[in-house]
This record gives C-alpha cells, sequence and structure tokens, in this order.
C-alpha cells in the first residue's frame, strides 16, 4: 500500500505539466487528500470491488487506487469516463477501470464490497425523491454487508445557505453534467438511508484549511459583483466544511 506521506508528492510529480498540476487547479484534485482519508474509513480489504459513482475526471478512483493496489475501482460518470481514464494513465494504474453511462441504466446485481459518492451526489439528484431512488439501486449494487461512502457539502455545511443558493441563480453556473447540480439537504439523505434499510455508521464533518477569497468566489461564478454582502465566501466545489457518511447494507 502507498505511503499517504508519499501521495501528495507523486501527485505532483505526474501532474507537473498538465493543467491538474497548476495552481489554479491542483487544490479541487488534491482536496487536503479527503479522497483517501475518507475512503479509509471503510477499512478496505484486499480483494475488493469499488464502484466510484458520478467519478467524473476520476480523481477520487485514481488516488485510491493509488494507495489500495489490491483493490479494483471501477468509475463511473455520464460524461468524462474518457478524460478519467486519460487521467489514470500519467499513472500507470492497472487496478481502475472507467465506462461512461447513466447510473440508473446499470444492473451490478450485488457485485461490489463497496459503493462511493465523492462531491458527486448533488450533481445527479436534485431532490429527496431522486436520492431515495439513487440509493435504492445503491443498495441493490451492493453485497451483503457492503459499504457506501457518501462525501458531499450538503446545505447544513453552510452558514448562508439561502444567499449561496441565489448566487447559484443568478450566475447560471451549471454547465454539461451539471444540469442538476444542487446543495442537497443532510437530513433528506440520513432519512432515505434508513427508510432503505442503511446502517448509518459515522455521520461526521470536515473542516478545509483553505479558504476562498471574494475574487476568487466572483470569478468562479462569472459575476463582477454581488447584489448582497456574503460572510464568507464558500461554494459547493470549494466547501468550508463538507460531511462524511459511512452506511452499510444490512
Amino acid at each position: 500500500m502507498l505511503d499517504f506521506g508519499k501521495l501528495r508528492v507523486l501527485m505532483e510529480e505526474k501532474l507537473r505539466g498538465t493543467e491538474w498540476g497548476t495552481s489554479k487547479y491542483f487544490d479541487g484534485v488534491w482536496m487536503e487528500g479527503l479522497r483517501v482519508k475518507a475512503f479509509s474509513m471503510l477499512g478496505p480489504r484486499v480483494g475488493w470491488k469499488v464502484l466510484d459513482i458520478g467519478c467524473g475526471d476520476g480523481w477520487s478512483t485514481i488516488q485510491n487506487a493509488l494507495v489500495y493496489s489490491q483493490v479494483f475501482f471501477l468509475g463511473i460518470d455520464l460524461y468524462e469516463a474518457e478524460d478519467a481514464r486519460d487521467n489514470a494513465k500519467l499513472f500507470g494504474l492497472c487496478n481502475c477501470d472507467f465506462i461512461e453511462g447513466d447510473i440508473f441504466a446499470m444492473n451490478f446485481r450485488e457485485t461490489f464490497d463497496a459503493v462511493m459518492l465523492y462531491f458527486s451526489l448533488g450533481n445527479i439528484c436534485s431532490g429527496k425523491e431522486e436520492i431515495c431512488k439513487l440509493l435504492r439501486r445503491i443498495r441493490g449494487f451492493l453485497k451483503r454487508r457492503g459499504k457506501l461512502l457518501i462525501v458531499e457539502p450538503f446545505q447544513e455545511d453552510f452558514r448562508e445557505i439561502d444567499k449561496l443558493d441565489r448566487v447559484y441563480k443568478i450566475s447560471g453556473i451549471k454547465g454539461v453534467g451539471e444540469e442538476k447540480e444542487t446543495i442537497l439537504s443532510l437530513n433528506d439523505v440520513i432519512n432515505c438511508l434508513i427508510t432503505l434499510d442503511f446502517h448509518v455508521a459515522k455521520n461526521v464533518k470536515y473542516k478545509f484549511s483553505w479558504r476562498v477569497s471574494e475574487k476568487e468566489f466572483l470569478e468562479y461564478f462569472g459575476l463582477s459583483k454581488l447584489p448582497f454582502k456574503l460572510s464568507e465566501y464558500y461554494y459547493r466545489d470549494k466547501p468550508k466544511t463538507t460531511t462524511i457518511i459511512v452506511a452499510f447494507k444490512r
């Protein structure tokens, strides 16, 4: 298993000279190592098969595949699977793969030991009904006692969620693959998990050390100014706090 302390150095070395290695993007790629820290809470075992839903550019799959070389990871995304595959090639990985497709059209009957959603739930689901629909499918994908990891910034993680929601609506920032992007309710997710007979083993907060300036905030949303004042500048892809949920199928 790759030593966690060496992972960032390896990421920096392999991404040097690419857009991902620039100061503009590397924070988002590395995310203070949270992708691996959170996954380690599942207690991964040799021979596990893990599904990464909404993997995007593949960084949650790639980083964990580097650390857990005897675990196989499959990332699935509607739009960016090929980009993720190209990123994985930078590291010469052979214990992960990526497929492009709609998770609601997949039939992985009790195939996986674990499923993870890393900052992807709010891109896939727009409310409680869709959350429950997705979690029901995930339950069918998991083996008996299979584990589920959700890492997501929820409404409860933002101090001024009403104002932030207005900024999203004003900016119209949503792009391809982010048509449903929203900030969901943690209570809705927990209630859906309980209804579907998942046991919620952990529900913890992680606080990032980064600081988002007003300038960066405005640039992210493509705005020159805001119609109101915010006390802090954080957004869904770069929050101050995020929530880590670990659950397992009963």
